[in-house]
């Protein structure tokens, strides 16, 4: 169990600048996303817009799903976890890790848990930009 939380802490301080980079540029975009939703929201009570009927929820997942810079920073962030191991075989700390008593199957669930963790982060700095951003707008 040691050995796992010794591979994950080093994983964790090895991503740390680019999944703070990440997060904290998805909170920036749902702090946006959310001004953005409330402007429709103000422009659809006019008469103008008076065709758009959809819920604020609606709007601001629509606003998630049709940006490409949000796929982009999420694939990002899976390419960089993916390539990692490739990395450590360039650098050669591969085989300094292989030589401790660490199984392969330990050593790939790290790296599983890992980017499962930068998920979770991810996701959570979108989720707290757009409640965050809520009272403001």
């Amino acid at each position: 169990m040691m050995t796992v939380l010794a591979l994950i802490r080093k994983n964790l301080l090895e991503i740390r600048l680019m999944l703070f980079l990440i997060a904290s540029t998805l909170f920036g975009f749902a702090w946006l996303f959310v001004f953005i939703t409330r402007r429709i929201e103000t422009g659809a009570s006019r008469s103008r817009f008076s065709f758009i009927d959809a819920t604020s929820i609606q709007i601001e997942m629509n606003l998630w799903d049709n940006n490409a810079l949000i796929l982009l920073l999420i694939g990002l962030w899976a390419i960089a976890r993916g390539s990692t191991m490739a990395g450590e075989i360039e650098k050669g700390t591969m085989d300094l890790i292989m030589s401790r008593p660490v199984r392969r199957s330990t050593y790939a669930l790290t790296h599983l848990i890992v980017g499962l963790l930068g998920f979770i982060v991810i996701g959570a700095a979108m989720l707290a930009g757009s409640l965050a951003s809520a009272p403001f707008n």
